[in-house]
């Protein structure tokens, strides 16, 4: 990844860890249990987290006795993740750049899972993310995914509540208007309300997430989209009161075998 892009995840490390170092709704209403549920294979099994951030579910499945190495391609986030958590036998913690194929080589098929939450969106190239992850697994190895839903979750779609029209029970029935989906695209994006300054968003379709997938030789073993719980007595324009929309997608992926 270029300079200029992992620095900006260094300058806002800081805010995000403020904001998420327990874990927000979105984390603990979808992408753990979802993300948890999938590490199928009884520990101590070897486990490569793309993206740790400060390192909350890296260290939630270390004492599950999972042997982890969480990763991040910001190095203050691996600093705040150092900090926080006792690296152990169970729990390592390195930077890595995933894109990077140098960096992932001494990886090669050393690892039974890779896990990478929230970090798919943000990512330039998931072509190189596929490849490399790829590298790193054992044969018959998964890759865990969540990442923003590709067709709810985006930049360019916004929640309306339309007091014109009421449903049956007397609520102003809430929509979503989605303007753009099909085509790819790229955008500075605040991902944290006060986030101090924004970090590039990388939208693709599902079938441009998929595509690379299978190409590279990976199958599919799960795919679920999720949702947050109903927020009680709010019309607020939030993720919370539009639950007939998932935010969130969950996917799960298999090595393939090469001849």
């Amino acid at each position: 990844m270029s300079q200029s892009y992992i620095q900006i995840w260094d300058r806002i490390a800081d805010y995000w860890d403020s904001k998420t170092a327990a874990g927000n709704q979105f984390y603990h209403e979808m992408i753990e249990p979802f993300s948890l549920h999938q590490l199928c294979k009884k520990p101590p099994c070897k486990v490569l987290e793309v993206g740790c951030s400060s390192g909350l579910f890296a260290a939630k499945i270390a004492d599950l006795k999972y042997r982890v190495t969480a990763t991040d391609v910001s190095q203050r986030f691996i600093e705040i993740a150092r900090s926080r958590w006792t690296q152990s036998p169970f729990l390592n913690f390195a930077k890595l750049d995933i894109l990077n194929k140098e960096q992932v080589q001494p990886f090669a098929q050393s690892f039974e899972l890779v896990v990478s939450n929230m970090v798919l969106m943000d990512l330039p190239d998931v072509k190189a993310f596929f490849q490399n992850t790829f590298f790193a697994l054992e044969d018959a190895g998964r890759l865990i995914i969540t990442t923003s839903h590709p067709a709810f979750n985006t930049s360019v779609n916004r929640f309306i509540l339309n007091s014109k029209a009421s449903a049956e029970n007397g609520e102003a029935i809430k929509e979503m208007a989605i303007s753009r989906y099909r085509d790819a695209f790229e955008g500075m994006q605040i991902g944290m309300i006060g986030q101090p300054e924004p970090h590039k968003i990388y939208h693709r379709s599902l079938n441009d997430i998929l595509a690379p997938a299978f190409e590279t030789g990976y199958s599919i073993v799960d795919l679920q989209e999720l949702y947050l719980r109903k927020k009680a007595d709010s019309e607020e324009l939030s993720w919370q009161n539009f639950e007939q929309f998932p935010p969130v997608i969950g996917l799960v992926f298999q090595k393939n075998r090469i001849p």
